[in-house]
């Protein structure tokens, strides 16, 4: 969640980029929902915020309520691209990266690369990158912008309060999770491979003991 809380704040320090409206792929991880939502929640924030999503995964995402809209992959170039866009790509796949840019051209003020939950399709992501229309791909880099919060509300600060959102997030959202233990390796190995595969649905949470 932290990584979620340091990309809404990266957003919130650029004022949002201006954008008209911000569009977060991977929208049901729980990284992208965190980023979502607490764009979503920022009053701050006029920006309508799009959550891009798989079909099978889109009716989690309207019941997480974080996103004014939600896409699913293959429709991306039915957002209105006369507005200013943002883009904050937990996806990376260099099909839809391309899909995005030549869809918004100048229009897309920030592209910006976080995860990577379509880790198949990234390969050649740099060399597309440097021909894309819009704003130059760049990877999120969590301590550099950390670090600048450190020093402008003390170190410590920006930690106790991501922490204090999380746990806001956790009483207001955990109904909508399913949470499995795992407490052997052998399960944990098949779970992780099913994770690389997409076939562990955004509703379930796994979480993972082997001590005995």
């Amino acid at each position: 969640f932290m990584t979620s809380y340091c990309v809404a704040d990266y957003c919130d320090a650029n004022d949002f980029f201006n954008a008209e409206q911000i569009v977060v792929s991977s929208v049901s991880s729980k990284t992208g929902f965190g980023v979502a939502k607490l764009l979503k929640d920022n009053p701050k924030c006029a920006a309508k915020i799009i959550g891009l999503t798989s079909a099978g995964n889109r009716e989690f995402v309207e019941k997480l309520n974080c996103c004014d809209s939600i896409v699913c992959y293959g429709d991306e170039t039915a957002i209105d691209n006369s507005k200013t866009t943002a883009y904050i790509d937990f996806a990376a796949n260099t099909a839809l990266l391309g899909s995005i840019h030549h869809h918004f051209q100048d229009r897309l003020v920030e592209s910006c690369l976080v995860g990577f939950t379509d880790w198949e399709g990234f390969e050649g992501m740099e060399a597309l990158a440097r021909e894309l229309p819009g704003a130059a791909p760049h990877f999120f880099f969590h301590p550099a912008h950390q670090e600048m919060r450190d020093k402008e509300w003390g170190e410590g600060v920006f930690h106790k309060r991501g922490m204090e959102t999380l746990f806001r997030l956790i009483s207001e959202n955990s109904h909508h999770w399913d949470v499995q233990w795992i407490n052997d390796a052998e399960t944990l190995v098949d779970k992780w491979k099913q994770l690389l595969d997409n076939k562990v649905p955004g509703r379930l949470g796994l979480m993972v003991s082997l001590s005995s």
